[in-house]
């Protein structure tokens, strides 16, 4: 895992990125997302055996229209792909990644998606939902 502690100077750089990122989704995306001031930022962990199922970050009036994550964790774990099920004609239904360290992807939160079974080692990523004023129309 990336550790950080005594270093979070070399953070700033990064947060401008992710930032610059998800302006250009935002825009090209037209989700209004509130000058990404409202957010929810979380570290989640996963052991071996770990997974989570295909899911939605959007139920009911939920606002979160954005999600990033930025994987933290090197190659000291094997397994634990995110999937994506985008529904789009030109693209795989099922779009897989294995992201390196420092990778981010950024993804509309009603795409449905999942993290395969982690099979050794640990998974550590950054998650940042990103909402807007009103919910999705």
């Amino acid at each position: 895992m990336v550790e950080f502690s005594g270093r979070l100077g070399e953070l700033k750089p990064a947060l401008i990125r992710c930032t610059k990122a998800m302006r250009i989704f935002n825009e090209r995306m037209g989700f209004d997302l509130a000058n990404c001031l409202k957010t929810e930022i979380g570290i989640l962990h996963y052991k071996q055996g770990g997974q989570v199922g295909m899911h939605i970050d959007t139920i009911g009036l939920c606002t979160r229209k954005a999600v990033m994550t930025i994987m933290l964790s090197d190659d000291t774990f094997e397994g634990g792909r995110f999937v994506i099920d985008t529904g789009m004609e030109n693209m795989p239904v099922d779009t897989s990644f294995d992201l390196s360290c420092g990778e981010m992807l950024c993804f509309p939160s009603y795409y449905p998606h999942c993290l395969e079974e982690v099979t050794s080692g640990e998974r550590y990523i950054l998650v940042v939902g990103f909402h807007g004023d009103q919910p999705f129309k």
